[in-house]
C-alpha cells in the first residue's frame, strides 16, 4: 500500500509547445513569436521543444498584472 502517495497530482516543469497554445489560447506561431522575443525560453530535450511552466505562469502573471503581451 502506498501511504505515503501525494493526494495532489506532480505539477509539469516543462509543457510543450501545444500545451502552451493551450493554456494562452494562442496558436503556436505567437508562441514561438514569445520564445523569438525572449519572453518564453525554450529548452531543447532531442527533437522536442519545450517551454518552463513558470515562463508561462510569470508571463499571465504580467498580464493580469496589466502588461501588454
Amino acid at each position: 500500500m502506498l501511504e505515503n502517495a501525494s493526494a495532489t497530482p506532480t505539477q509539469r516543469k516543462l509543457a510543450t509547445i501545444p500545451d502552451v497554445c493551450g493554456q494562452l489560447s494562442v496558436g503556436r506561431s505567437t508562441v514561438y513569436g514569445l520564445i523569438d522575443d525572449g519572453t518564453l525560453r525554450r529548452v531543447k530535450i532531442g527533437a522536442r521543444t519545450l517551454i518552463p511552466q513558470a515562463d508561462v505562469d510569470a508571463f499571465v502573471a504580467g498580464l493580469l498584472d496589466g502588461g501588454v503581451a
